[in-house]
């Protein structure tokens, strides 16, 4: 059955129906808003379906006008912005590969906190700061700190290094992957232990 057919019911039941508790095939949907331009919003309707996020131009639409994969995405929360004297709306940014953003809207701050979080689970979104706590700068190096920090749960100190993708080229970027690569390999009382990785 077409992805079309599976969300308007044709034979099958509504979306939110097949969510299960352990697979990391999030069903949401719902209305999100984008901006034509600076002065024109639009409303779409947006189906979350495993890695994938199908648009369709309202609600009864049966053929989705647009697919975006998830596959290599980063999300990004926003600040709210007052629409107007009455409206405010409250965005977040998926950044496609290799650097394409996308902002959506809605309109209320439980439908964001949602889909944020449904599109997190799916991508296997982790952030640095729910695992550790960040202490002070222990020293710099060309692309960015080595910072101390403290594990959360288990109270281990290590180093973190943070790196700024921004200063690098596309050679030195690399470079830091094959560095993590080898490090993953690694397994010596002499050598540094790489533990995890975090990258937005």
């Amino acid at each position: 059955m077409s992805p079309t057919a599976f969300l308007t019911g044709a034979g099958s039941p509504r979306v939110e129906s097949l969510c299960t508790n352990d697979d990391l095939t999030t069903q949401i949907e719902g209305e999100m808003i984008r901006k034509a331009n600076e002065h024109k919003l639009k409303k779409y309707w947006y189906c979350l379906i495993g890695k994938e996020i199908y648009v369709y131009k309202n609600r009864k639409e049966e053929k989705h006008k647009g697919m975006h994969s998830l596959v290599g995405v980063f999300i990004k929360d926003e600040p709210e912005e007052q629409l107007d004297s009455t409206t405010v709306l409250y965005p977040f940014k998926l950044i496609f590969p290799p650097n394409k953003t996308r902002v959506y809207y809605l309109l209320n701050k439980a439908d964001k906190e949602k889909w944020i979080n449904g599109i997190k689970k799916v991508i296997g979104y982790s952030n640095l700061f729910d695992f550790y706590d960040i202490n002070d700068t222990l020293g710099k190096g060309k692309f960015g700190l080595v910072k101390g920090a403290v594990h959360k749960k288990t109270g281990k100190k290590v180093a973190v290094k943070v790196m700024s993708k921004k200063e690098m080229s596309v050679d030195d970027v690399e470079l830091q992957r094959r560095e993590i690569e080898i490090l993953k390999l690694c397994q010596h009382p002499h050598i540094i232990k790489l533990l995890d990785i975090f990258e937005n």
